[in-house]
């Protein structure tokens, strides 16, 4: 384990920070999904499911689609604490799912900037 997992794992505050950053980005970006499919025409439904109507729509592509999902499910285990976690797991697959969340947050600029 190299110290940035060493240094996560052993400090709590950095941990509990870097998992509620994790989750509020997530989340708003899963809200955001559903706004994207409401104003593409559709009802939106659960997470998963809008993700599918955005990759249906040629809106995002399956990769992103794939990663938005995993980051979903990543996000619950780490809220819920599903299965006792292991931090040093969730840290890199969080560094991994980063890139992206920030592919998505470019595409809602874009589709923001379309409303204004």
């Amino acid at each position: 384990m190299d110290n940035q997992h060493k240094n996560f794992a052993e400090d709590r505050k950095t941990k509990l920070a870097i998992y509620k950053a994790f989750q509020e980005a997530v989340e708003a970006g899963t809200d955001i999904v559903a706004m994207m499919v409401n104003d593409y025409g559709d009802v939106p439904q659960d997470d998963y499911t809008n993700l599918d109507i955005l990759y249906n729509k040629n809106i995002i592509s399956s990769e992103l689609r794939n990663t938005l999902k995993e980051a979903n499910g990543l996000r619950i285990r780490v809220v819920h604490d599903y299965n006792d976690i292991i931090d040093e797991i969730v840290y890199v697959s969080i560094m991994r799912l980063l890139e992206s969340l920030e592919e998505f947050a470019g595409l809602t600029e874009k589709w923001m900037s379309k409303k204004i």
